[in-house]
């Protein structure tokens, strides 16, 4: 065997995504780590945000056409 489990306990709680981020025989995180979490977390976070600002720019495109058209 090449590598060496640091931490072979399992945690029982399955009320969420929580993990003390165990590391596998490689030496890298688990897939539940809590950087990695956070890390996805903050990329949905952020899609969020351009998908609120191209609404937001669609409204003042809007707002732009209606006041030229009026005042034409």
């Amino acid at each position: 065997m090449s590598g060496v489990l640091v931490n072979r306990s399992v945690d029982m709680d399955t009320s969420g995504p929580v993990s003390l981020g165990r590391r596998l025989a490689n030496g890298r995180q688990s897939p539940t780590a809590p950087l990695k979490i956070f890390g996805h977390a903050k990329k949905k976070i952020n899609d969020i945000f351009i998908e609120i600002s191209s609404y937001i720019d669609d409204g003042n495109q809007f707002l732009e056409s209606t006041y030229n058209n009026q005042f034409s």
